[in-house]
């Protein structure tokens, strides 16, 4: 099982801005060795990936609801990874795991393991990733195209890509990078200004950390989810 030390609960807080281009964020994760098995008891379960889970409280609600099948988070802030791996392990449940690394660098080893184990990767998630908003610090954010590749190289075929945000600026840029990257990975809806917005709209029926503090703010500007699809064709 993955070693992040023991967190500081007083400490925890999830920053928003971490740079993931940084030489720290850079050099790739070591897993431990059988840390796939440690972590599940059904290794061909169906497998769901949370790309920047923060504290998992997405993963874990997930993995209490359907304990037929895997969760696996990933956070890139360590302190954060760390508080989400002690709760998941909390659950006694051997369905829900969360690892320490940067998806743009790592996420191919990560899902090449789970897949050498038997791991059947059918759904991949991207919600509320940082915004980075200033033009000079957009390839800081987590959805570029070999992200794309990576995800849609690892899917099963008839797998989920889903994505979501509470910045229109930052969901229109990953599903624009999603639609021209692709080459098997399917919009499922064709109408651009479709973005399943409301939240019974969200498929999961769970809502993440972030996802219900927007939907308590008052204002009808901000309490708005922006959500899309994308779907793997069949070979």
């Amino acid at each position: 099982m993955e070693k992040l030390g023991s967190p500081d609960r007083r400490k925890v807080k999830t920053r928003q801005h971490v740079n993931p281009l940084a030489a720290t964020f850079q050099a790739p994760v070591v897993l431990p060795e059988r840390w796939f098995q440690a972590a599940f008891r059904d290794l061909s379960a169906p497998l769901l990936v949370d790309i920047g889970c923060a504290k998992g409280s997405f993963v874990r609600a997930m993995a209490t609801e359907h304990p037929e099948r895997n969760y696996l988070g990933l956070e890139i802030r360590r302190p954060t990874a760390a508080l989400a791996l002690e709760r998941a392990a909390g659950l006694g449940t051997r369905n829900c795991h969360v690892v320490c690394c940067n998806a743009n660098v790592d996420l191919d080893a990560v899902l090449t393991e789970a897949a050498q184990h038997g791991a059947s990767i059918d759904t991949v998630c991207i919600q509320f990733p940082d915004p980075h908003f200033k033009t000079r610090h957009y390839k800081r954010r987590v959805l570029q195209p070999e992200l794309v590749t990576c995800i849609e190289k690892h899917l099963e075929p008839g797998g989920t890509l889903f994505m979501q945000s509470d910045v229109l600026e930052v969901v229109e840029d990953m599903r624009v990078i999603a639609r021209e990257t692709a080459r098997v990975l399917e919009d499922t809806r064709p109408d651009m200004e479709d973005w399943m917005e409301g939240p019974d709209k969200n498929p999961f029926g769970v809502q993440t950390e972030r996802e219900k503090v927007t939907y308590e703010k008052e204002s009808a500007e901000e309490n708005r989810v922006y959500r899309c699809v994308f779907v793997k064709k069949a070979a």
